[in-house]
């Protein structure tokens, strides 16, 4: 398991380790175990494009200088922003919510779509050892809750969320997840590359899961994702939706 750096602020002056209050944001990548199986010359690729993609997009939060404490272990990333002072919440929150929407943006480009769970609350990190109720509830919320592969947040750090965010979107299960493409808006001139990018991406998993209804209804739901924030913006064109037809489940006569 991968550390940041050890930190005084996770144990006692006598060494003892301690909870700390925490925004903890617990991703995971999806697909990483069936890139596992078959043949070795194929799983050695599915090693060297899974290298490809975490490395760049996860060193710098283990570097001394980083604000994040994080561990990386197997295809899950965790990430942890300490409340220092009170009233502290609704900052660090955004501050993960900002990260994660990067992240998943990024992997998606190369290909590796996640869910996760962002929760609040008291969590411990220090020298490989990563626990606490903060971490068991972001598990729960990846494993049990997110379903398709979007990051939700907890109901606690939904609550400090004080602001309105476009980072944030409602789904109509009642649970508030990241959106991951809002920051096309805030980071590039012409987002419209990336969006076809992205639309492919989620083309070719619609493709690629054709037998497998439940998987591909989770691919179903990010391109119901990405349609809807195509159209909440005036400026961007239809013609970067998914088309409807490659999100349809093809039914057939009995015969």
């Amino acid at each position: 398991m991968a550390q940041h750096q050890a930190d005084d602020l996770f144990v006692t002056r006598r060494g003892t380790p301690r909870l700390v209050r925490c925004a903890v944001l617990f991703i995971d990548l999806l697909g990483v175990r069936a890139m596992n199986r078959g043949p070795v010359s194929q799983v050695r690729r599915h090693l060297i494009d899974l290298d490809r993609a975490v490395t760049g997009r996860y060193r710098n939060y283990f570097r001394p200088e980083s604000e994040w404490r994080a561990a990386f272990f197997s295809d899950t990333l965790v990430l942890a922003a300490p409340i220092t002072e009170p009233g502290d919440e609704d900052t660090e929150i955004r501050g993960l919510v900002r990260q994660a929407a990067w992240l998943q943006l990024a992997l998606s480009q190369s290909d590796f779509f996640v869910r996760g769970g962002l929760s609040l609350g008291y969590f411990h990190i220090r020298d490989g050892l990563i626990f606490g109720p903060a971490l068991a509830e972001a598990y729960e919320l990846e494993s049990r809750h997110a379903v398709y592969p979007r990051v939700i947040l907890s109901r606690d750090a939904e609550a400090a969320v004080t602001r309105p965010s476009s980072r944030l979107f409602c789904d109509g299960d009642g649970w508030t997840f990241i959106n991951y493409l809002g920051p096309l808006f805030d980071e590039l001139e012409d987002p419209v590359p990336t969006l076809q990018l992205h639309r492919g991406r989620v083309v070719d998993r619609l493709s690629r899961h054709r037998d497998d209804k439940r998987v591909w209804e989770k691919y179903r739901w990010i391109a119901e994702y990405h349609n809807a924030f195509v159209d909440r913006d005036e400026f961007v064109s239809d013609d970067v939706c998914v088309a409807s037809d490659a999100m349809t489940w093809p039914f057939e006569p009995f015969a």
